[in-house]
C-alpha cells in the first residue's frame, strides 16, 4: 500500500510507539484523532483492492494541519508505515488461522471500549476507495457485515434521528465482536479466501 512497505518490519508499536502517535493524531483537527481511528481507516483501506500510498492517505488523516518540521514527518511515516504492515499482517494471519485481528480500541475510564472512532475512520476508509466496494454493498448479506460500523460510527451523531438506540454495555460487546468478526469476512471476500471466525 506504501511504498516503503517492503521494507517496514510488521512488528507491532511498543507503547512509547503508541503513546508518541497516539498524542500526535490528538492534536489534529481532522477526522483522525487516535490510533483507534488510524487504525479503523488503515484496516479499510488494507481490505480494499485499491492501493492508496501513504502520501494519498495521510492528507486525509492530516486535513488542514502539517508536521512541524521534517523531523517530525519522517518519525511519523515510520510509526504509520510501521502500524500498517502490523494490521496486514494481522489481517493475513486471520486468513490462514481464522485467529480474529483484534482492533485497536481506545478504552474509557471503566476500562471499557467503545469503538465510536473506529467504525467512523472505517467508514472514511470505505468511501475513499468506494468503488471497490460497489458490488460489495449490493449484496443484502454482504452489506450487513457493515451494519455494525453503521451503529457505532452514527451513535453520537449530531442528528438525533439518525443515531441509533441507545446501546447497553452488554450491546456493545456483541457489536464489538460483530465489527470484529465483520472485518475479518471483509477481509476474505476482497482476497479470494471466505472464511467462517469463530
Amino acid at each position: 500500500m506504501t511504498k516503503n512497505s517492503k521494507q517496514t518490519p510488521a512488528t507491532p508499536l511498543s507503547e512509547t510507539e503508541i503513546e508518541v502517535l497516539d498524542t500526535f493524531l490528538s492534536e489534529l483537527s481532522g477526522p483522525i484523532r487516535s490510533l483507534e481511528g488510524l487504525d479503523g481507516l488503515i484496516c479499510a483501506l488494507s481490505c480494499a483492492p485499491t492501493q492508496l500510498d501513504y502520501d494519498q492517505y495521510m492528507s486525509a488523516v492530516l486535513g488542514t494541519d502539517a508536521f512541524t518540521d521534517k523531523k517530525q514527518s519522517t518519525a511519523i511515516e515510520k510509526l504509520v508505515t510501521q502500524h500498517q504492515a502490523s494490521v496486514k499482517a494481522g489481517l493475513d494471519e486471520t486468513l490462514a488461522t481464522e485467529t480474529l485481528y483484534t482492533p485497536a480500541l481506545l478504552v474509557d475510564e471503566d476500562g471499557l471500549a467503545q469503538g465510536n472512532q473506529w467504525a467512523l475512520a472505517f467508514l472514511l476508509g470505505v468511501s475513499m476507495t468506494e468503488g471497490d466496494w460497489s458490488d460489495f454493498t449490493k449484496g443484502d448479506e454482504m452489506a450487513r457485515l457493515l451494519l455494525p460500523m453503521m451503529v457505532l460510527a452514527h451513535e453520537h451523531h449530531p442528528d438525533p434521528q439518525m443515531r441509533p438506540s441507545p446501546i447497553p454495555d452488554e450491546g456493545r460487546d456483541e457489536l464489538l465482536f460483530m465489527m470484529t468478526n465483520s472485518l475479518a469476512l471483509i477481509y476474505g471476500y476482497f482476497n479470494g479466501k471466505p472464511i467462517t471466525p469463530n
